[in-house]
């Protein structure tokens, strides 16, 4: 039954779409408000990717960004709450609560692009000094990010709380669900990966013997290194192979983006709680 529901609502957007351009005299407002509700799950979608997106090259979006996915998030909440609890009317109002939900995880994944804008060259700095075993520096520089990466952290939960929201049975196409999908595995990823990196920069600050550790390549983490998501964020094979390099020991990367249910990886940053305090 829920199949023939999903397909009646198909139907009756594909006539929404039709409908303006049918031979029929008709109310030119209602003609607009058709075209709107279309353009609103549009925009969700693309602000939705292009959110995410710009969470993999470390860039910010343009002016404005985040209050237009809002208003779209708000406009679809407000056509969700037309919709009743139950029969046809229901199963629209469902589709239209879960990409609100996608406007809304892109409203928080601009606002988390912002940050990232400005702190991912520092990021990498961070891993790259720990990589050639420069340990100062690598914590002096994470000192000097270490409240931005808190603030990026928090911001990713919120997009991640919006995101995890959304149930892609409704969504209306195979492209809307394959576009959720990847940008869910790109926000999980940079969230355990940033936590996996904290929980790194944590150990390391706290052992006074870092240094020769980390040159002997024996330093005692007790992480896998196959805890980095690798595909899942701009940091992931990085974090893998620095794990490797200071606690020893090959491995072959796994590919892990394709975990998007439960969290993605196994060390701390797996899920999307709280991010650990400065303390």
């Amino acid at each position: 039954m829920r199949r023939l529901y999903k397909g009646v609502l198909a139907l009756i957007l594909a006539i929404l779409i039709l409908y303006p351009f049918l031979p029929i005299p008709g109310d030119s407002s209602i003609e607009e408000d058709n075209r709107g509700v279309l353009e609103d799950i549009q925009l969700a979608i693309l602000h939705y990717n292009q959110s995410t997106r710009l969470l993999v090259r470390g860039e910010a979006p343009g002016s404005g960004a985040a209050e237009e996915a809002l208003d779209v998030a708000s406009r679809l909440e407000e056509l969700a709450l037309l919709g009743g609890d139950g029969g046809l009317l229901g199963i629209m109002s469902t589709a239209f609560t879960s990409y609100a939900h996608m406007a809304r995880a892109a409203a928080m994944a601009y606002n988390a692009d912002i940050v990232h804008d400005r702190i991912e060259g520092n990021i990498s700095r961070v891993i790259k000094l720990l990589g050639e075993c420069r340990v100062e520096e690598a914590v002096s520089e994470w000192r000097s990010i270490k409240g931005q990466v808190n603030t990026l952290l928090d911001v990713l939960s919120l997009a991640l709380d919006n995101a995890t929201k959304v149930d892609p049975d409704n969504l209306l196409s195979g492209d809307h669900r394959d576009a959720y999908t990847r940008g869910l595995t790109i926000l999980q990823g940079l969230y355990n990966d940033l936590n996996l990196l904290w929980t790194i920069m944590d150990m390391v600050e706290e052992n006074p013997n870092a240094q020769i550790e980390c040159i002997q390549g024996n330093m005692s983490l007790g992480l896998d290194p196959s805890s980095a998501n690798i595909g899942g964020s701009p940091y992931s094979y990085e974090l893998y192979t620095l794990l490797l390099k200071l606690q020893g020991g090959p491995q072959e990367p796994q590919e892990q983006g394709q975990d998007i249910g439960t969290g993605i990886g196994t060390g701390q940053g797996a899920g999307w709680g709280q991010p650990p305090s400065d303390d």
